[in-house]
């Protein structure tokens, strides 16, 4: 399919402006991630390349990857303060140009961590050159969830919107969802399990972590209160023991204080024998 697909491509970037003008060079994605083409049916890899020229003249190459690996961010000094790879628009599509190649991306951080300066999240700052358009997707924050790009929105944001030719900034706002699908046309069940680790599910662990941490708390709160009865019931069968205690040492008489007040009570024996 590889090979099937390479032959697509170089047939489609021989018929484009891409190779037309021997300046923008990019890899094809295949048919099953139309949805994360542009208006213009470009690919992300394709419109990436675009927006990263603007800083280069109009030059720029992104070069296929090979199994095993994926896109970084700037690295070298002169990149640093390039905005037009330091920005989550760039970042968002070049991440869609691992995922279209079978590849995995980095994270937003790990993408911009040699940037001295960025562009604020979600906005591509310098102006959209002539010749392509910004899909929607692209523009949604991806320091939200688990910090990185995610297809699943991506898809479900779709393309309704776009950032034309010689307009700059951020789409505001977003198109809303237009489905509720999760499965991503394109998307490998090792990719599905990519996103499902590290940003996927992050709402519903953090809702675990908070249900979890009430449960405990609540856990603990009746485990304090049965500590504190148990107590309580010791300490008033302790008391009862004691008052009882002081009850029958007060009615307690000695065996021969008994015998010697029943003598006393007793009239004499010789008394008792003359009225006989």
């Amino acid at each position: 399919m590889s090979t099937i697909y390479s032959s697509l491509a170089a047939a489609l970037l021989l018929a484009s402006p891409l190779l037309a003008t021997a300046q923008l060079l990019a890899p094809s994605c295949p048919s099953s991630w139309s949805w994360s083409f542009n208006s213009l049916g470009q690919s992300p890899c394709t419109i990436a390349a675009y927006l990263q020229g603007v800083c280069d003249n109009g030059v720029f190459t992104i070069p296929e990857l090979v199994p095993g690996d994926s896109y970084v961010g700037p690295t070298g000094s002169s990149d640093a303060s390039d905005l037009c790879k330091c920005n989550t628009v760039v970042y968002s599509l070049m991440s869609a140009c691992d995922a279209c190649q079978d590849a995995l991306w980095f994270s937003w951080k790990t993408w911009s961590l040699n940037c001295t300066s960025v562009d604020p999240i979600t906005t591509f700052s310098n102006v959209v050159p002539n010749g392509t358009m910004v899909p929607a997707w692209a523009f949604l924050d991806v320091t939200k969830g688990g910090g990185s790009w995610n297809p699943t929105l991506s898809y479900q944001v779709g393309d309704n919107t776009e950032l034309p030719a010689g307009e700059s900034g951020a789409l505001s706002p977003l198109p809303t969802p237009t489905t509720t699908q999760t499965v991503v046309p394109g998307l490998s069940s090792s990719q599905a399990a990519f996103v499902s680790k590290n940003s996927g599910h992050s709402s519903k662990n953090k809702t675990a972590a908070i249900v979890g941490g009430i449960l405990s708390g609540i856990a603990f709160i009746a485990l304090a209160v049965a500590l504190l009865l148990w107590r309580q019931r010791i300490k008033r069968r302790k008391t009862t023991r004691a008052a009882a205690s002081i009850i029958f040492a007060n009615r307690a008489v000695p065996l021969q204080e008994k015998v010697s007040r029943r003598n006393r009570d007793e009239p004499p024996l010789d008394l008792v024998q003359d009225a006989i």
